[in-house]
């Protein structure tokens, strides 16, 4: 302000001259009107007369006014009394009071007065403003504080979780590595093993070879029997050894023996028992013992040292120089014989399996052998041998099969038979199990 009273600054102002009520209204002093106008106000006698727009409103009034008009965009707004009252209605900022027309000293003060409210209204708005932006900051601040702290908090969690989980693979790592060094120390311990294994199996093959030649070397060469009879023979085992075995013996009087038998089982344990059989078979026979009786004695063998766990099945041809046959069976499966080619004769086994039971008594039964007949003995394998559909080759087939073949000589029979298998089961010796077929005949 100006030591006169009036301000830096113009302010614009806007002077009313409120109407009294019950009195007519009368014009404001002319120092007044000086003043005011010096001080860039307008003079209206009615509000609102413009836009407010924090202008400084001073109303002029005779008497206290009862309410005034909404001046809550005003600046500052200023109640002149003219009649020298002190107090004015709710809205006005300052009341001045004025004992008469004449009072025109104050006129400058009243233009201050207004000026110095319009600044410091002005002043606490912006201040409230500010104060209000502020809050508004701090508010936002302190939304984002804490939109950063729950930023910072999850940042925390996960880092832990990230560290967790490094440890844990970290930990896994270190399994997978031990693991990792303990499977190949395995791998190296079974490669060491594999090695021994293979080393074992070469040698074990090499025995098994050796023992199959020594198997083979036991059977009959060539047979030597009497004059007029031949036999025909295939050997066919399912693995390097085998539980089947045939034989021949002649003896001292002139007679000749076959033997055919089978062992349970197949491998080398099986051989192992056909072996020591086959030699017990060969002293009994030489020593004159009859079929039932060389049977018998070879069970009581068996019982007394395999105690079931080995049983056999065997057959015992004894053929007299005059053709007459006694024959004597343990379990073993029936041979077919033919005295014209025409009739087919199954000769069943008269007693059980060797092995079974102690002082068993076998007995035998015997046929002729008259010009062209024959005889056929073979192992179990070959009439269980399957077809695709698990049907065996069976004994009606291989008795059909005989019959038709005794129009063939014998070794061409024997062939033709094995041919006859293979088609029917579409394979290939070796067989599944062990295969032996002897074909005795007498020629014509």
């Amino acid at each position: 302000m100006n030591p006169d009273g009036r301000p830096d600054a113009p302010i614009r102002m806007l002077a009313v001259k409120l109407p009294s009520a019950g009195a007519p209204a009368r014009s404001l002093p002319d120092e007044i009107l000086r003043c005011l106008m010096d001080a860039g106000a307008r003079i209206a006698t009615a509000l609102p007369v413009e836009p407010l727009d924090d202008a400084v409103i001073i109303l002029f009034s005779e008497t206290e006014p009862t309410e005034l008009p909404d001046l809550s965009g005003a600046g500052a707004v200023v109640l002149v009394r003219l009649d020298g009252g002190t107090s004015g209605p709710a809205g006005t900022d300052a009341v001045v009071p004025l004992k008469d027309h004449a009072d025109c000293g104050a006129a400058p003060a009243v233009i201050g007065l207004a000026g110095k409210l319009a600044a410091r209204k002005r002043a606490g708005r912006a201040l409230f403003e500010k104060i209000h932006s502020l809050a508004a900051a701090n508010r936002e601040a302190a939304r984002l504080v804490l939109e950063l702290e729950e930023k910072e908090r999850r940042i925390r969690e996960q880092a832990r979780d990230i560290e967790e989980k490094a440890r844990s693979l970290a930990r896994a790592n270190a399994e997978a590595g031990r693991l990792i060094l303990e499977i190949e120390e395995r791998d190296r311990r079974i490669g060491a093993q594999a090695d021994e294994i293979r080393r074992y199996y070469d040698v074990l093959q090499q025995e098994m070879r050796l023992a199959r030649r020594l198997q083979i070397g036991l059977l009959p060469e060539a047979p030597h029997p009497i004059p007029g009879l031949a036999c025909h023979d295939r050997f066919i085992p399912a693995s390097e050894l085998c539980g089947d075995y045939y034989d021949y013996f002649r003896r001292s009087d002139g007679s000749f023996d076959i033997v055919i038998a089978d062992v349970t089982g197949h491998g080398v344990a099986s051989a192992m028992v056909s072996v020591q059989v086959r030699a017990l078979a060969h002293i009994y026979t030489l020593e004159g013992l009859s079929p039932p009786q060389v049977l018998a004695r070879i069970n009581e063998f068996m019982c007394e040292n395999f105690h079931k766990r080995y049983l056999m099945t065997m057959f015992i041809i004894h053929v007299a120089p005059d053709f007459s046959v006694a024959y004597a069976g343990a379990g073993h499966n029936p041979f077919y014989f033919t005295a014209d080619g025409k009739n087919v004769q199954r000769c069943l086994s008269q007693g059980i399996p060797l092995g079974i039971q102690k002082n068993y008594e076998y007995r035998s039964d015997t046929l002729s052998l008259s010009p062209g007949a024959r005889m056929l003995l073979y192992t179990d394998g070959l009439v269980e041998i399957q077809n695709a559909e698990d049907v065996q080759f069976g004994y009606d087939r291989l008795e059909d099969v005989f019959l038709k073949g005794c129009a063939q000589n014998a070794r061409g029979f024997v062939d033709a038979l094995l041919k006859e298998v293979e088609y029917f089961s579409e394979t290939s010796p070796p067989f599944p199990d062990d295969v032996t077929i002897v074909l005795v005949e007498r020629s014509s």
